[in-house]
């Protein structure tokens, strides 16, 4: 089983934005370099950029229908994420899509500055 990694520069400090666009990445150096070059595209002066594994508010996606077997959320399917019907969380009436796996998100020292 080949091993993906995820990345989104869509982030608030470490908690991802709601229907973000997340990238898949074959290695983590992949998507570490990404990250940083989303970052901090000037070279001459690099800003300290730290990486870890992002958080979700409530969820990444909300859908006011029920979501269909094998439908694709890119990069994922609905098998690769965890569904929560209506009434089973503290939302409206929406079901919300979470990611199951790591999403690896970036903040830069200048974004604290």
């Amino acid at each position: 089983m080949r091993t993906i990694f995820f990345a989104t520069i869509e982030s608030d400090d470490f908690t991802i934005s709601e229907n973000a666009k997340i990238r898949a990445f074959s290695t983590r150096s992949e998507a570490e370099a990404w990250l940083r070059e989303m970052c901090d595209p000037d070279e001459d002066a690099p800003a300290s950029i730290t990486i870890e594994r992002g958080n979700f508010s409530d969820c990444w996606v909300k859908t006011t229908n029920e979501p269909e077997a094998g439908a694709r959320l890119s990069p994922f399917t609905l098998a690769d994420c965890n569904i929560q019907a209506p009434g089973t969380h503290p939302g409206v009436r929406a079901w919300w899509i979470t990611p199951r796996a790591d999403v690896l998100v970036a903040i830069s020292a200048r974004e604290i500055a």
